[in-house]
């Protein structure tokens, strides 16, 4: 056992477009879904379109994580 079998672990993703969901469902893997987490950051440039973007956005996770549940062998 070294010192480095005790560091934590992060991957960082960031997807700028509602169009690479792809990236998302072959990263996410259903084993590590008790141990991943979702930040949704929005864009204030144009702040009438954010509850639009923010829909889109939890519509896509949501899509993307009940998929990869349904892949876990429970």
């Amino acid at each position: 056992m070294t010192s480095d079998d005790n560091l934590p672990r992060m991957n960082v993703w960031l997807l700028q477009d509602t169009e690479k969901a792809d990236l998302l469902k072959s990263a996410l893997k259903p084993e590590n879904l008790e141990y991943t987490s979702a930040l949704i950051v929005l864009d204030f440039d144009q702040p009438w379109e954010m509850m639009d973007a923010l829909n889109r956005w939890m519509r896509l996770l949501s899509e993307v994580v009940q998929a990869k549940m349904k892949e876990l062998n429970i």
